[in-house]
């Protein structure tokens, strides 16, 4: 863990990013890949998938400027067929959604059977908005509209350690990334004592949540 950390954070991930990356390293992609909100660039989670190669990806925005495979907002409709992905990514893009229930019929509707939802939402996190940042969910409040949107053998991971990192990263910005990975680490070190003694804030202090959920 301390050489991802270290890594990370010189590249200036926060917390939550390097957290949620690391979360990523037990998931394959294969065949065709939507990946939503994202531009001509590819994200940088693709390098922490358990496989970095065998699959083409499509990207979606609603910004041109991004210069996507695909312009479409994804609440008025995607256009494109039905069952036509093995894996439809959405990474830090639900909470920025005024109507999460019609993108969540739409991915259904784009992934073939047995096609896997992959992503990530943010729980303790900064206003952002990207145009807008409407929501923060809980795990229980995604599996209802995982549920509600018809899928299944949902699997939403914990992104967190406890009540040391919750509260650095909301302060780790005051500090460069080359000083960062050393406070990241001792709070994770932290964390890691202190829930020995409480291991109920094991799931108390989440910085988000990685899903997964199959069509």
């Amino acid at each position: 863990m301390l050489p991802h950390i270290i890594r990370q954070s010189l590249q200036g991930k926060t917390i939550n990013r390097l957290l949620m990356n690391a979360s990523l390293q037990s998931i394959s992609l294969h065949g065709d890949v939507l990946d939503l909100g994202a531009g001509n660039k590819r994200s940088s989670y693709f390098q922490f998938f358990k496989n970095t190669s065998g699959y083409a990806v499509t990207s979606v925005d609603i910004s041109s400027e991004r210069n996507p495979d695909v312009i479409a907002n994804i609440e008025e409709g995607l256009p494109l067929s039905d069952a036509a992905y093995d894996s439809v990514l959405c990474f830090n893009l639900l909470e920025h959604l005024s109507n999460p229930a019609r993108a969540l019929a739409e991915v259904h509707r784009v992934l073939r059977p047995g096609g896997l939802f992959i992503g990530y939402v943010p729980f303790l996190v900064k206003y952002h908005a990207d145009p807008h940042d409407y929501f923060r969910y809980t795990h229980q409040g995604l599996r209802v509209l995982f549920e509600r949107a018809g899928f299944s053998d949902i699997s939403i991971q914990f992104i967190g350690r406890g009540p040391f990192v919750a509260a650095w990263s909301q302060i780790e910005f005051i500090l460069p990334g080359f000083l960062r990975w050393l406070i990241t680490y001792a709070v994770i070190g932290l964390d890691a004592m202190l829930l020995k003694l409480k291991p109920v804030f094991a799931r108390t202090y989440a910085l988000g949540f990685t899903f997964t959920a199959k069509r």
